[in-house]
């Protein structure tokens, strides 16, 4: 069973739909943001709420809020595969970023920013938790902002705008 944290935000919604449409029934379970609790039969967990900044900033929740609790549901439950949607923000815009810029790069979020010095401590939590334990794998997708019809982030706005 793949649990997916964040079903109640955008990003979170639109991962459990396409999930659902390519599993077999019963085997995605979306989960809210705040309070989630992991079902027991839960295989991999997909955080998805921590990828969206206006679900969290309209509840008013940090980036790294409840990861460390669902974290231990998950060693509880003996999951072992955990996805995280981060954001490529996590790297700063820095000058002497390499180009390309590769998974190898140091992750360096701009110091004003705390969005992304959250997801920065979100995914080092999520690399601990997956090196707790031989066999654990983690996925980090950092996807590109993007412009959509069905709404567009704040952080794109911003970014249009400049």
């Amino acid at each position: 069973m793949i649990a997916v944290v964040g079903a109640d935000t955008d990003v979170g919604g639109r991962v459990v739909r396409r999930l659902a449409a390519d599993l077999p029934g019963g085997s995605v379970v979306g989960l809210p943001m705040a309070g989630a609790s992991l079902p027991e039969s839960c295989q991999t967990v997909v955080l998805a709420a921590y990828g969206d900044h206006d679900a969290l900033a309209r509840r008013r929740r940090s980036a790294v809020g409840g990861l460390g609790d669902l974290l231990e549901q998950a060693s509880a439950r003996g999951v072992d595969q955990v996805v995280l949607v981060s954001s490529a923000m996590v790297y700063g815009a820095w000058p002497n970023n390499p180009v390309p810029l590769t998974e190898e790069a140091l992750l360096r979020p701009d110091h004003e920013f705390a969005y992304a010095r959250q997801l920065a401590v979100a995914e080092l939590l999520v690399d601990s938790w997956r090196l707790g334990k031989p066999g654990r794998r983690v996925a980090v997708l950092r996807p590109a902002p993007a412009m959509a019809a069905d709404g567009t982030s704040s952080v794109v706005r911003a970014l249009a705008a400049g």
